[in-house]
């Protein structure tokens, strides 16, 4: 590439997030303005992650205030990711561990204390909480226990951002092959409807 390429930024408590790849680089760098015109950070840098180049980095989804940056590891071009939570104050990686699959979808929660991820497992789409600090070992199944949807399905977490408003309720859109088949109401971590 003879030109810098860049994502559209998203912008959280005053800072702005993006994914950036400079001209005759293989990958691109997560990146974050402290305003709208101060100087750039590069947050993560993945180029030390593969000496072929082959390990990239996505951009999930930042915590409403900015704090939290939610990111993935891909390697070799596999539709699987490896989340990760970065602390952008401190500069580190989290211990906070998810496990590497498909994922649709990582939502936190408006108080910074969990997040909402949806994901294929081997028995299909699922979605789950997850406590912030914690290792993911007891992550909460929030939806799809009672499901059937097959692998070519998918559970996209619809409004995590917006929780507040939706006095703390959660939606699911279901699908399959990217068609919307239908939309429902999960529930709170503490419990309620959705499983």
């Amino acid at each position: 590439l003879h030109n810098d390429s860049f994502e559209a930024p998203v912008e959280r408590g005053g800072r702005y997030f993006f994914r950036k790849r400079l001209a005759g680089q293989d990958l691109s760098l997560l990146c974050v303005r402290r305003g709208l015109n101060a100087a750039e950070e590069i947050l993560i840098d993945p180029l030390p992650w593969s000496s072929d180049h082959s390990a990239s980095v996505t951009f999930e989804n930042v915590s409403r205030d900015g704090r939290f940056v939610f990111y993935g590891r891909r390697d070799g071009g596999q539709d699987e990711i490896t989340p990760r939570v970065l602390d952008v104050e401190a500069k580190i990686t989290l211990p906070d561990a998810f496990p590497k699959a498909q994922y649709f979808g990582l939502e936190p929660t408006p108080d910074n204390k969990g997040v909402y991820y949806s994901r294929v497992t081997p028995d299909g789409p699922r979605a789950f909480y997850h406590l912030m600090g914690s290792d993911g070992t007891n992550d909460k199944l929030i939806y799809g226990k009672h499901s059937r949807e097959r692998e070519d399905s998918y559970v996209a977490i619809v409004g995590g951002r917006h929780l507040s408003r939706l006095s703390g309720q959660l939606r699911f859109r279901i699908g399959k092959n990217g068609d919307l088949c239908s939309e429902r109401e999960g529930e709170r971590p503490g419990g309620g409807r959705g499983q």
